[in-house]
């Protein structure tokens, strides 16, 4: 993908009781000339990086044709290549799951255990270990109320 270079210097316009007033947080609130430089060079890195028009279009072009390639395996790498894992619960009811991601995840980005396992409810537990999916029940950080099986409906 081609970087493109402009100049920002996060400017914003004003309205002054009808009049419009150009304004700059870095211009009028830094003086230091050289760390004036030193910061719009990095907003720049930023901006072309993850927030200029072109970047965002050829970006977008980019996902639709990855997207498309529907049995081909690593869409995560291949959208993220330096993505290093993949992190969720893939035990106990998520299970059903871990084929459909590890087809996302593809050869090249290994799936991980999430080290924590919790919900809307609350959290239940930590990993007990990377090469597992059991988790430690963590008694204390909410309340367990156990019910047998057989007497669920009642």
């Amino acid at each position: 993908m081609k970087k493109i270079r402009h100049t920002l210097d996060l400017g914003v316009n004003l309205t002054d009781h009808g009049r419009r007033r150009s304004h700059s947080l870095v211009r009028d609130n830094i003086r230091d000339s050289k760390f004036r430089a030193t910061l719009n060079r990095a907003l720049n890195e930023v901006t072309v990086e993850y927030g200029g028009s072109t970047y965002r279009l050829e970006r977008s072009e980019h996902i639709l044709k990855e997207c498309r390639k529907k049995d081909v395996p690593g869409i995560l790498h291949r959208l993220w290549p330096t993505l290093v894992f993949v992190s969720t619960v893939t035990g106990g009811s998520f299970a059903i799951y871990e084929e459909e991601i590890r087809f996302y995840c593809g050869e090249k980005l290994p799936l991980t255990n999430y080290g924590i396992c919790g919900a809307s409810e609350g959290f239940f537990g930590s990993l007990a270990s990377v090469h597992t999916a059991e988790y430690f029940l963590s008694p204390t950080a909410a309340f367990f109320e156990f019910i047998r099986e057989e007497d669920v409906h009642q």
